[in-house]
């Protein structure tokens, strides 16, 4: 019988390399090889999914804000953003590109005078691993334990949608020059011109989809500061505002108030899922909070 497979292990023998993937994709010699190399790579990252995911959700003096976040756990949801608008300005921003080498191939070198981002092609909300046992996520991430935590069962056949879209983030120093990358999709690009042009066609077609993946993949690197979050993403197309999932456990913040607090514990009620209440024991000698099912 072959013994059990031991997620955590091979995690830290064979961490996720999107660098290594993205080399992998541009090796290829077709469209047909890199779709191949894509399905792969994405079933290499379903290794990296733990069984169970973390989101912390603030609630502040935003009335409308807070009812907002509570109805979409009503609704068994989870909102996706866009990157632009998460709290760190350099996210989605992992590759960078020679500008003066681009540039020749434009007809107005000041349509690069702002870097090309592909960040705004989709959608994203953000998960953790790292459980409810960690005060700089509550803090970050929980208004200062005002607010509250939800974990989410990537096992769950209800959770498909959430857990296919799933992916972990890379943590690193450095960034990737895309520069060759760019170049050979602009070479293409002209080359595809004249041709079309040559037929009298208006319309030019590639069919290198590397520049989809680059995008795709490189939007989950971040810098190894954020390395204590443990994140995971979901990944969506740019309409897709909000995901289904179905909540495995509520947690509530120790210092929410009493309203939030009534608020969450109803909806608990209403979707039949336990909640409980994070609390620190006055007199332990740890830092140590404690869930505590009400």
């Amino acid at each position: 019988m072959s013994e059990k497979f031991d997620r955590e292990a091979w995690h830290h023998d064979y961490p996720m390399d999107y660098f290594k993937a993205m080399g992998l994709i541009l090796s290829c010699k077709n469209d047909a090889e890199r779709n191949e190399v894509f399905k792969t790579i994405f079933q290499v990252t379903r290794l990296h999914i733990p069984d169970t995911l973390f989101k912390y959700y603030s609630l502040t003096e935003d009335t409308t804000k807070n009812a907002q976040k509570i109805q979409t756990l009503r609704e068994q949801q989870v909102f996706n953003g866009l990157c632009k608008d998460m709290n760190d300005p350099f996210d989605g921003k992992a590759y960078f590109y020679r500008h003066e080498q681009i540039k020749k191939y434009i007809r107005n070198p000041a349509e690069l005078d702002k870097p090309i981002d592909f960040s705004s092609f989709g959608r994203i909300s953000c998960f953790t691993e790292v459980g409810v046992n960690s005060m700089p996520m509550w803090a970050h991430y929980a208004a200062n334990h005002a607010g509250y935590a939800v974990a989410y069962d990537m096992r769950d056949p209800r959770n498909l949608a959430l857990s296919s879209s799933m992916f972990p983030v890379q943590y690193t120093e450095k960034r990737i020059d895309v520069t060759s990358l760019i170049e050979s999709q602009f070479q293409k690009a002209m080359a595809s011109l004249e041709h079309t042009m040559r037929r009298g066609v208006k319309v030019t077609m590639l069919d290198d989809l590397s520049l989809v993946f680059m995008a795709c993949l490189f939007g989950f690197i971040k810098h190894v500061s954020w390395s204590y979050e443990k994140e995971f993403r979901n990944s969506v197309g740019k309409d897709m505002i909000k995901t289904d999932a179905i909540p495995k456990a509520i947690y509530i913040g120790a210092e929410c108030s009493d309203q939030n607090s009534r608020e969450l514990i109803q909806v608990a009620r209403e979707i039949n899922v336990p909640i409980y209440r994070m609390s620190m024991d006055d007199y332990s000698p740890n830092y140590q909070l404690t869930p505590i099912r009400i």
